[in-house]
């Protein structure tokens, strides 16, 4: 199993699943919120921090998520340009897929762009190689979708708990199944962490993945893991008894303690219990 990434960002909040119900057509409608009602005030978390305001477009660079930002500065230099410009340059081609049903029909639009259109996307994600006519031809439909949304904001739209970026795979909790309480738990229990606690969190819920994707022989013994395009593949969290899961690794914690550093130890154990006392309060 290649995972090339971990994010916790999510896209959307009160409308994430009407965007969802829709498959990947539901992003165009998503980025065009009607004004009015209880949609033009809801609070989209990963693109701002503050309630959208009535009729104001998803597309402005001012809401897109904060992870865009990280990395963007080198690279806009690498592309002769700067942070403002290159920005600009993505919202122009978010724009263009917005109005012309590149969202609906992403792997099409990208081969519609000229080379300096998809050069941007390729500076603006991060690739190494360039997007051609024959390289979108290999990309999956999420992967395609996912080069026209600004880093950080990219989703899970085929449900298999991994978001893919072009061919990269990457892994962010909650998944799309995770039970919204679950979620509310996890935002809780995560408030205020720095990148690299987010990246130890999100790790032990990645071994769960993993886990729950791993191959066995006739012998039943271990032999690898099945690939996210396999159809044996599959997002374990929507049945995960993550409270239970909490406790366990709490008592493994202890019975680990004198066989790993102090520090693990501690994070380990506040973050378990933070975790199972935050699931209790959101049950």
């Amino acid at each position: 199993m290649s995972i090339t990434a971990i994010s916790s960002y999510t896209v959307f909040g009160t409308s994430e699943q009407a965007a969802a119900d829709q498959g990947t057509g539901g992003f165009a409608a998503a980025l065009r919120q009607a004004s009015g009602g209880d949609v033009g005030t809801a609070s989209f978390r990963g693109l701002s921090s503050s309630p959208i305001a009535a009729g104001q477009s998803l597309l402005s660079p001012e809401l897109w998520p904060a992870r865009f930002d990280v990395g963007i500065k080198a690279r806009a230099e690498e592309f002769g340009s700067d942070v403002d410009a290159l920005k600009a340059k993505f919202a122009d081609i978010m724009e263009k897929a917005s109005e012309t049903g590149g969202y609906s029909e992403p792997k099409s639009f990208l081969k519609s762009l000229t080379a300096d259109e998809r050069e941007v996307l390729q500076v603006t994600q991060g690739m190494g190689a360039p997007i051609t006519e024959q390289s979108v031809d290999g990309l999956s439909e999420e992967g395609a979708l996912n080069l026209l949304l600004p880093p950080g904001a990219q989703r899970d739209w085929n449900g298999d708990a991994l978001y893919t970026v072009g061919r990269a795979n990457g892994f962010r909790f909650p998944t799309e199944s995770t039970p919204v309480e679950v979620k509310a738990a996890w935002a809780e229990t995560t408030a205020g962490m720095s990148d690299k606690e987010l990246m130890f969190a999100e790790g032990h819920m990645l071994a769960n993945l993993m886990s729950a994707n791993a191959k066995q022989d006739a012998a039943g013994n271990f032999s690898g893991f099945y690939e996210p395009s396999a159809p044996q593949f599959k997002d374990p969290f929507g049945e995960f008894n993550f409270a239970k899961h909490a406790s366990e690794r709490l008592a493994y914690n202890e019975h680990i303690r004198h066989q790993i550093p102090e520090e693990q130890y501690q994070r380990d154990k506040a973050f378990w219990s933070k975790l199972g006392s935050a699931l209790g309060s959101n049950a």
